[in-house]
């Protein structure tokens, strides 16, 4: 573990700045830092967690894994908490958190969580905002699942990673085909038919890279006007 003063530098600094003084001084009291490597577990499912996991810098996978096969439902990236209701709820965690990169992670114990949230304004609130922002997050999902075709999911994805890097022509992606297989919720060979698809439209992905090969054609996919890309 590493001193709390050096989480300032590896991505927690929107994290205290939405709390008061008198709750970061309670935090550093409280709470340790570390940064973790690539492919390490961060918590299991069916545990009940004893700390509040916050994501800094970095990505993580969260999964399930049995039968052989492993099933994502989630990639964090951060600024987030990965463990809240949980933690909260004293209640065993449905999913397992891997680490897909080295990973800045901030620890504070549940009982410090528990007793904040019922006596810490500010520190409610930022528990209350994480809540709020990780359920819309999985509902969108839910409905995504339930009512788009695998190949949707994928154009949904490839056009909101093009937006969130502000319409760049080439952007790294945090992981690979698989791992992107997984997070959509399709086969393997069901992402290799959509990429190829989406090839049609302007849009190539090698392993950890999305290029756009036409605009035009990327700009009808998307649906959006010339004057905003």
């Amino acid at each position: 573990m590493r001193p709390l003063a050096s989480a300032l530098d590896n991505g927690f600094e929107r994290f205290f700045a939405s709390l008061s003084s008198y709750t970061v001084d309670r935090l550093c009291r409280n709470s340790a830092f570390e940064v973790v490597p690539a492919k390490t577990i961060l918590f299991k499912s069916d545990t009940i967690p004893n700390s509040l996991l916050v994501l800094g810098n970095g990505v993580v996978q969260l999964f399930q894994s049995g039968d052989g096969r492993e099933i994502t439902f989630l990639i964090v990236e951060s600024l987030a908490c990965l463990n809240t209701a949980f933690v909260l709820n004293g209640t065993r965690l449905p999913v397992s958190a891997r680490a897909i990169e080295s990973c800045s992670i901030l620890s504070i114990p549940a009982v410090v969580v528990r007793r904040m949230f019922s006596t810490d304004g500010t520190f409610r609130q930022f528990i209350v905002d994480d809540l709020t922002f990780t359920q819309s997050i999985m509902l969108r999902e839910l409905v995504s699942l339930r009512t788009e075709t695998t190949f949707e999911r994928l154009k949904d994805w490839v056009v909101a990673a093009i937006r969130e890097a502000e319409y760049a022509i080439s952007i790294d992606l945090p992981y690979g085909k698989s791992l992107l297989a997984s997070r959509l919720g399709m086969a393997p060979e069901t992402l290799s038919r959509n990429l190829a698809r989406l090839e049609k439209s302007g849009v190539h992905m090698e392993e950890r890279k999305l290029r756009i090969t036409n605009l035009e054609k990327f700009r009808q996919l998307a649906g959006i006007d010339p004057g905003q890309s």
